[in-house]
């Protein structure tokens, strides 16, 4: 039952995200985003590291939204700062995907190979809904666009897979 909640919560903010950058009311998704993963926290079974695990996504998200958006391979809509950086509910959404690893991502675990996979194709046809949706803009030239986004989730998924193990493994205590 968790993990059917972790899915749809996910993907519930996923949409408000888009759907509210698209329609210029980015408040909304960052809002539902707020609500998904303060609600994730305050069930998470070690809570101290799922926090640790879920900011640390963060700083792996600037990385890519920033590579992905000076380059022009995506430019996501955005009101809250200036454009010049990529979009507030584009960074958010990085602690958001980071609540599905502990549970509707956790068969992920140890398997960094399918988490290079996943991120080489699953993060491009995100990109493509959220172009779809109207919330981001893709470079006209679809290898300038597909080959970052790819290149920068290959990166990121095994560094947030082996993060999450490395921060939400139960601690064990001294031997006597």
């Amino acid at each position: 039952m968790r993990k059917l909640y972790n899915f749809v919560a996910f993907q519930a903010a996923w949409f408000a995200a888009v759907l509210g950058a698209a329609h210029g009311r980015e408040w909304q998704g960052l809002l539902a985003i707020a609500v998904v993963v303060a609600v994730h926290l305050w069930i998470a079974r070690r809570r101290r590291g799922e926090w640790l695990f879920l900011a640390s996504a963060l700083p792996v998200g600037f990385v890519v939204d920033e590579i992905l958006h000076r380059t022009g391979a995506v430019v996501g809509h955005g009101t809250i700062w200036p454009a010049s950086f990529a979009p507030a509910w584009l960074l958010a959404m990085w602690p958001l995907f980071a609540t599905v690893f502990g549970e509707s991502m956790s068969w992920m675990r140890g398997r960094h190979a399918v988490a290079v996979v996943f991120g080489v194709v699953g993060a491009p046809l995100s990109y493509l809904g959220g172009m779809r949706l109207g919330a981001l803009e893709l470079h006209a030239e679809t290898w300038r666009w597909l080959l970052p986004v790819a290149v920068t989730w290959g990166l990121a998924m095994p560094i947030l897979t082996v993060s999450q193990v490395r921060l939400t493994a139960p601690t064990t205590p001294p031997a006597a």
